[in-house]
């Protein structure tokens, strides 16, 4: 916590996150989430050094195209005003509840980072997406794209995207169809529009 609270000095800072490393189940490091593809496709630069960025800024460079905040743990954040339709929302979600969190608490500010690995991230075969990614659930399936939708209209709603940006969550999209579904992209329509 004392390497992220200063940065709410700034007024504008919203939320302030650090890396976060990978564990398994008996607790040994696993990897470091800097070194997956999952951020590299979207910088390979980007979260190697510390940085404050406007919340419009944070979602072009790609938290308007999935979750690049990977633990919640890892994540201060500023009290800020939300509805009641929020929390219905929010309480309602079993894949996206922290990314929608976390987009809704940035909006109008800053986000600040520390490339400091000072959380711990614990990954497992029975955890929620490592069930999704056995693709075999149709309901589990509907509930994730449901919940993407969520996200993708309330950035459509409350940010500013760039057509690229629309481009890339439209084919990030596809990719997790095809990868969690095994599927081809026209039956995703069935589940997502954008």
């Amino acid at each position: 916590m004392e390497e992220l609270i200063p940065a709410f000095d700034d007024p504008d800072v919203k939320l302030a996150y650090c890396q976060s490393l990978i564990v398994d189940e008996s607790d040994r490091v696993i990897g470091n989430y800097l070194e997956t593809d999952y951020l590299k496709s979207l910088s390979p630069t980007k979260w190697k050094a510390p940085y404050c960025n406007p919340a419009n800024k944070e979602i072009e460079d790609g938290l308007g195209v999935k979750n690049t905040i990977l633990n919640i743990s890892s994540v201060l954040f500023r009290k800020f005003d939300y509805s009641d339709e929020f929390i219905k929302t929010l309480t309602s979600m079993k894949f996206a509840g922290d990314w929608y969190l976390i987009l809704n608490c940035i909006k109008d500010g800053k986000v600040y980072y520390s490339p400091k690995p000072l959380n711990y991230h614990r990954r497992h075969s029975r955890s929620v997406i490592g069930k999704l990614l056995n693709g075999k659930d149709e309901g589990m399936i509907r509930k994730f794209f449901e919940e993407y939708q969520i996200v993708v209209d309330f950035v459509l709603r409350n940010y500013r995207p760039s057509p690229q940006l629309r481009r890339n969550v439209y084919e990030y999209v596809c990719e997790l169809w095809e990868q969690i579904t095994g599927r081809q992209r026209e039956e995703l329509k069935e589940y997502f529009r954008i």
